[in-house]
């Protein structure tokens, strides 16, 4: 996990070819679904949508292991220490704002619904304060952008890390980012309303 988060930090960008760095990007049909366009089959076939479909498949198959862990308590919370969830919430900050979504709808309730008494001060308590530091930087930085592009009608949201395919035209990735913060906060809210 903490390696596939990796490829999403600026050094990694940096280094890979433009056409490597694309397939980290939402695909073209991922972005049709979220702007409420028709979609058709070309969407999901041309190869670099495959890729992009692929990469964001590996991230949930990575997430899905870590929560049906979760539902062994006896287990995985005998296992999981600090390296663990430092995998897991590696370089955060760096993620797509997706991903925070499928992080929250995914893993973080049954990652602590889960947790043994036993284990609250030794696993949740730290990895709670880890997981709301790194997702409460990235969505106030996400909010700022949404903020500022409402008031000004600024579309360019070049420092957002939606990961929106760079032909997405300016008010289709206004619009985009939006929304992904929107959903990517309602996500977070959701999880930490089980723990009220």
């Amino acid at each position: 996990i903490a390696n596939l988060h990796s490829l999403w930090t600026p050094q990694v960008l940096n280094a890979m070819p433009q056409q490597v760095r694309a397939s980290l990007n939402m695909s073209m049909y991922e972005q049709k679904v979220l702007l409420g366009q028709k979609v058709c089959r070309a969407d999901r076939a041309d190869p670099l949508g495959r890729v992009q479909f692929w990469t964001s498949q590996i991230r949930s198959s990575c997430y899905d292991v870590v929560a049906i862990a979760a539902r062994v308590p006896s287990i995985f919370y005998n296992k999981f220490d600090a390296n663990v969830a430092n995998s897991l919430f590696s370089h955060w900050q760096h993620q797509p704002l997706a991903a925070t979504q499928l992080l929250f709808e995914r893993v973080t309730t049954d990652l602590f619904v889960h947790c043994p008494t036993s284990h609250y001060s030794k696993f949740l308590e730290p990895t709670v304060a880890l997981l709301m530091q790194q997702v409460t930087d990235q969505l106030s930085n996400a909010w700022k952008l949404v903020v500022a592009n409402s008031s000004s009608g600024n579309n360019n949201n070049s420092s957002s890390n939606s990961m929106v395919n760079n032909n997405a035209n300016g008010e289709a990735s206004e619009i985009i980012h939006d929304k992904l913060t929107r959903a990517a906060s309602g996500a977070v809210l959701e999880s930490l309303m089980k723990f009220i």
